[in-house]
């Protein structure tokens, strides 16, 4: 089974190396961007659970984009 690219870390800090895994990835950052863009539309209605699931489809779908 292949790992999930999560596209490294979203803010590294630390020792500056990008390997060095710390803070959110940018997965969880583009995925939080998401969410933003879907929860100001007031007559969206949809479950926690189904935005949380949009959210990591884009999260997913930009960064398969970025890799290209």
């Amino acid at each position: 089974m292949s790992e999930r690219n999560d596209g490294g870390p979203a803010f590294p800090i630390g020792s500056g190396d990008v390997r060095d895994p710390c803070g959110m990835t940018l997965r969880d950052w583009f995925a939080g961007m998401v969410l933003v863009g879907i929860n100001v539309d007031p007559d969206h209605e949809s479950s926690p659970e189904d935005r949380a699931k949009w959210a990591y489809f884009d999260a997913d779908a930009m960064l398969a984009e970025r890799d290209k």
